[in-house]
C-alpha cells in the first residue's frame, strides 16, 4: 500500500466509524475513493465484486458512513433518499 493510503486506513480504523468489519476496511476505502472519482455506486460495487461480494447498498452504507471522517468536502453532493 502507498504511505498515503495506509495512513487514510490507520486513521479510519482508529475513528471507529465502523462497527463490524465483515469486510475489509482497505475494500470500503477503495469504494468510496471509486465513487469520488466518478464511478456509480453500481459500477463501483460490480468493480469490487471482483475481488469480494459487495452490493450496491453496501458502497451507499459505507459512504454514508465515511461522510464526516475521510471526505467531508466530497460528500455534500451526496443525497440518498
Amino acid at each position: 500500500m502507498q504511505p498515503a493510503l495506509s495512513q487514510l486506513v490507520d486513521y479510519v480504523k482508529s475513528t471507529k466509524v465502523f462497527r463490524r468489519n465483515r469486510k475489509d476496511v482497505e475494500l470500503k476505502i477503495l469504494a468510496a475513493l471509486l465513487y469520488f472519482f466518478g464511478l456509480s455506486l453500481r459500477k463501483t460495487s460490480d468493480f469490487l465484486s471482483l475481488f469480494e461480494e459487495i452490493s450496491h447498498e453496501s458502497v451507499r452504507i459505507f459512504l454514508l458512513k465515511m461522510q464526516s471522517l475521510a471526505f467531508p468536502f466530497a460528500l455534500h453532493t451526496l443525497q440518498f433518499e
